[in-house]
């Protein structure tokens, strides 16, 4: 894989594109990850993120002023997490695929293995940050393991902004093994203490509307926060 800086996408061979979202679908019938996220599905993740990154990034911040830590969860090759880190955050990464780990790396964050089907727990030391972020992952997570993750992601911290993929007009994303609505993954936070901050999510969403930040940033947001007694 060539890569021309340490966080830019590898050169893209005219019309492999298609090839590589088909390969992704015969990694699907068979229970392949490795093929399901093959090298060009995760190049088009990662120019995603670097589409994505700089536009999302200060907004959100803007709604969490002071916050010095941050965990995005499934952090793919590493473009979002790189971003937070660049505006003076203390980053860690997780991501389960070790082809999106060894991009990650390349971005310079702290990357670290996850899988929710051994542990529903971050190894963060003991300690809690200030931000999560996890976006467009959950949809990738089998529904079995669907509360597990939930339960990792709040492990991380009190304040998360989750966005996922819900059944919709566009069609089915690679690997999106678990579409669901809004409702679900709500549910489901609710159950460990979460609520909506409506205020906080309203805002994001609308922020992000007025940039050329992809759809699905803003359709799928939530901000989730702790619960006070």
């Amino acid at each position: 894989m060539t890569q021309t800086s340490s966080n830019r996408s590898p050169v893209r061979i005219p019309g492999m594109h298609g090839v590589w979202r088909r390969l992704s679908r015969v990694g699907e019938k068979f229970g392949w990850d490795w093929l399901i996220y093959n090298p060009g599905i995760f190049q088009s993740f990662h120019a995603a993120a670097l589409k994505n990154a700089p536009l999302f990034t200060p907004v959100v911040l803007k709604e969490f002023p002071g916050v010095r830590t941050f965990v995005d969860v499934g952090c793919g090759t590493g473009g979002f997490a790189a971003e937070f880190q660049r505006r003076g955050l203390k980053v860690v990464g997780f991501e389960y695929s070790p082809r999106g780990r060894e991009w990650a790396k390349r971005t310079g964050i702290d990357v670290r293995p996850f899988d929710v089907s051994i542990s529903d727990s971050a190894d963060l030391g003991g300690e809690r940050v200030d931000l999560v972020l996890t976006t467009e992952v959950a949809e990738h997570v089998p529904p079995f393991l669907a509360d597990a993750f939930v339960r990792f992601v709040a492990s991380c911290g009190d304040n998360i902004v989750f966005t996922a993929c819900p059944p919709n007009d566009h069609g089915r994303g690679n690997g999106h093994i678990n579409e669901q609505p809004k409702s679900y993954w709500i549910e489901k936070f609710e159950k460990l203490g979460y609520r909506v901050d409506q205020a906080k999510t309203d805002r994001i969403v609308n922020a992000l509307k007025a940039t050329d930040v992809s759809y699905y940033m803003h359709e799928n947001l939530i901000v989730f926060e702790k619960a006070r007694d």
